[in-house]
Formats: structure tokens, C-alpha cells, sequence
């Protein structure tokens, strides 16, 4: 197969990887997932699908592109971030996806409190719009990152 045919870590490997499972997530949540739970609400439009395809590809490009930080870049050696191999994509990629659909919560906010209104699946918890973007941009991108990490590797190596 063409990712795995060298033996050593590149970075357009890890790009491909991210932006492939950011591909993967937004077609099936934007085509799939979205139409399937809203049936019949009129907020889920062509081009609110297209715009949550295409945030999910540039999602994943964005947490492969931070891949080359091995490093804190406010603490230095002397954090957790850069000691443990195991928890460092999931605090980059969680944190870079947390931000980044926080980010978009706040573009898109009352499409977003209205989908949150119609949903009954979690009506016993009473959250509000930013908490849910800031907990589901943590759970991709963390799982981002610790794809790309593993098949495609990290830090300066990838330079």
C-alpha cells in the first residue's frame, strides 16, 4: 500500500492520515449521521452539510499540520505534554480540536443551540452548546492525532 511502503515516518503521511480521518468523520457525520437524527428539521440545509464536510477535512489537516510540536511550547521540557509519548497527541489533538469547534460554535451558534434543542438523547444533561463543541472537537481530535501519530509519526523527524 502506498502510506506504508517506507519504513520511516513522513509527513506527508501524517497529513494524509489526518486529513483522511477528518474526511472520513465529516462525510459521515455531515451525509449520514445529521440527516438520520434531524429527520425533517429544516436547519440541516445542503450547505450546512457541505460547510461540516469540508470544517472537518481542514479540522484534520490542522491537528497534521501541529503534528511537528513535540515539545510545550509555553513550558518547555518541564511539562506533562512532553514527557509521556502516550497522553501527547491526545493533549495536542484534543486541545487543537477543542479550540477549533469552539471556535466554530461561536460562528455558528444558533444553528447549533437549535440542533442541541431538538435532540432528546441527552436531555438530562442540560449543557450548554459551547461545552458540547469544546467535549466532541477533545474526543476527535484527540483520536486524530493518535491516528496520525501512530501511522505516520511526530516531531521534527517528520521535517
Amino acid at each position: 500500500m502506498f502510506f506504508f511502503r517506507n519504513k520511516h515516518d513522513t509527513f506527508v503521511r501524517r497529513m494524509s492520515m489526518a486529513k483522511g480521518l477528518g474526511l472520513l468523520i465529516g462525510a459521515l457525520g455531515a451525509f449520514m449521521v445529521l440527516p438520520w437524527y434531524f429527520r425533517g428539521a429544516t436547519i440541516i440545509t445542503p450547505h450546512f452539510q457541505w460547510g461540516m464536510f469540508l470544517w472537518y477535512v481542514t479540522f484534520g489537516g490542522l491537528i497534521g499540520l501541529v503534528g511537528v510540536v513535540k515539545e510545550c511550547p509555553f513550558f518547555g521540557k518541564k511539562s506533562l505534554f512532553t514527557r509521556s509519548d502516550f497522553w501527547r497527541p491526545i493533549l495536542r489533538g484534543g486541545g487543537l480540536g477543542a479550540w477549533l469547534n469552539l471556535v466554530l460554535s461561536v460562528l455558528m451558534y444558533d444553528q447549533f443551540a437549535s440542533m442541541i434543542a431538538t435532540m432528546n438523547l441527552w436531555a438530562w444533561a442540560d449543557w450548554h452548546v459551547f461545552v458540547w463543541a469544546i467535549v466532541e472537537g477533545f474526543i476527535v481530535g484527540s483520536i486524530i492525532d493518535a491516528v496520525a501519530t501512530r501511522f505516520g509519526g511526530e516531531g521534527k523527524t517528520l521535517l
